[in-house]
């Protein structure tokens, strides 16, 4: 059991690398690898693993960030997506609270979209302030919207995602 273990954490370690760091590679896709990655780290979950997961998340946000440390990617997994499907698996198998875990995590996720936004805009030098002559307060208020959508869609999907893991690997691993 516990080298079934240890030979999962190391395959979704080396797939969470080798995905956040094509998309700190290619930025074009930069988000779907982000928004993927938690099939990745959701592996280690079916045997009750935090830990593995936690790791496989570090490990593969460290070599992204060695890769490009210019990229969005490592903003967002270390900030939201490396970590949220640990904190999901935990909420839903102990019965937590589930709305003071989604209101958290939602205003979490638009902290950190915002971060992302401002280190596009500031330090990478990404789209001008003045995006079609609106005042920087409605760009933020319009992109912390766009964030709390993206922030229910992503949260089903990585629902979906872990399903699908532990329904694939319940077949395969015996």
């Amino acid at each position: 059991m516990k080298t079934k273990l240890i030979a999962l954490s190391a395959i979704s370690a080396a797939l969470t690398a080798i995905t956040l760091s094509a998309g700190a590679i290619f930025e074009f896709i930069d988000l779907f690898t982000v928004c993927i990655v938690p099939l990745f780290i959701s592996m280690p979950l079916y045997f009750n693993s935090k830990k593995g997961a936690a790791l496989a998340s570090l490990v593969g946000g460290i070599i992204a960030l060695m890769v490009n440390p210019f990229s969005l990617v490592w903003i967002f997994h270390f900030g939201f997506f490396g970590f949220y499907p640990i904190l999901k698996f935990v909420f839903i198998t102990q019965n937590k609270k589930q709305f003071w875990f989604k209101a958290l995590s939602l205003i979490w996720f638009v902290i950190v979209s915002l971060g992302a936004y401002f280190f596009y805009i500031k330090v990478l030098g990404g789209v001008p302030d003045d995006i079609f002559g609106l005042p920087e307060w409605t760009i933020l208020l319009i992109f912390a919207l766009l964030a709390v959508v993206f922030y229910f869609v992503v949260d089903k999907f990585i629902y979906i995602l872990q399903l699908k893991v532990f329904y694939i690997l319940n077949k395969i691993i015996k």
